[in-house]
Order: C-alpha cells, then sequence, then structure tokens
C-alpha cells in the first residue's frame, strides 16, 4: 500500500477466508480510518477499516508508535 508520499506493507499472520460483504456507512458518527460497519454472517458486526486514511495520517505524523501485543489475533476482512 502507498500514499503519495511513503510505501507501506501490511503483515497479515492469517487469512481466515473470503465472504462477500454490504458496507453500511456510519453517517452520523465516523472515526477517522473506519469507512463503516457490517454484519458477519454469525451476526458479530465488525468495523471497515479506510487503509488509505489510516496510512495518510501515519505519512503525516512521520513517526511510528509503539503499541502492546493485541491479546487476540485480529483478523481482515477484505
Amino acid at each position: 500500500m502507498q500514499t503519495a508520499e511513503r510505501s507501506f506493507i501490511l503483515a497479515v499472520d492469517n487469512f481466515a477466508g473470503r465472504d462477500d460483504a454490504v458496507i453500511k456507512a456510519l453517517d452520523d458518527f465516523r472515526p477517522r480510518g473506519v469507512a463503516g460497519v457490517t454484519t458477519l454472517s454469525n451476526g458479530q458486526i465488525v468495523l471497515i477499516l479506510d487503509m488509505k486514511e489510516l496510512l495518510s495520517d501515519l505519512a503525516a505524523k512521520g513517526e511510528r508508535e509503539t503499541r502492546a501485543p493485541a491479546t487476540r489475533p485480529l483478523e481482515l476482512l477484505v
């Protein structure tokens, strides 16, 4: 992935599968970096990230924040 100024690599530990999704916009309140939400077949509601916006924000900051490891594996819905 890349912005106008920088390129980024996204590492994925596991690809759980592929599914069709309808993205619903968050009209009243949309946090920066979130494109919308979708509901999985099991009823779980998940956020859809706006990677372009997130990477642009990171490039604008010019620094990388150190974060604690996640307590559970993260899943990426594509």
